[in-house]
């Protein structure tokens, strides 16, 4: 068999061999079609009512507010205790300082 000969031989099972790939290929997007319009039947179209939407929309704003309202709770505790923690190491220093003979 020569080198022609083999590359011939080559190149037609080059050419098989994407012929069944295309096979496929087609197949693939038929099964694929297939299997979107068995689901598509099966399963009704879950479409909200305009009511279902508006009380989707404030129970998201509700979320939202309460998120905020709980972050605004923490941060003014945390502040709270910062100032509290300030006054109370000043009346440990005043204490101190009038135990030690200051007269303020």
């Amino acid at each position: 068999m020569s080198l022609d000969d083999e590359r011939a031989q080559v190149h037609r099972q080059l050419d098989y061999l994407a012929n069944e790939i295309g096979k496929l290929e087609r197949g693939r997007e038929v099964l694929i079609a297939d299997i979107t319009t068995a689901v598509r039947a099966a399963i009704p179209a879950a479409s909200m009512t305009d009511d279902e939407h508006r009380w989707l929309k404030s129970a998201i704003k509700a979320d939202a507010e309460r998120a905020e309202l709980r972050k605004a709770v923490i941060e003014k505790s945390i502040i709270g205790l910062f100032w509290l923690f300030l006054g109370f190491v000043g009346k440990v220093l005043y204490e101190y300082l009038v135990s030690h003979g200051w007269k303020g």
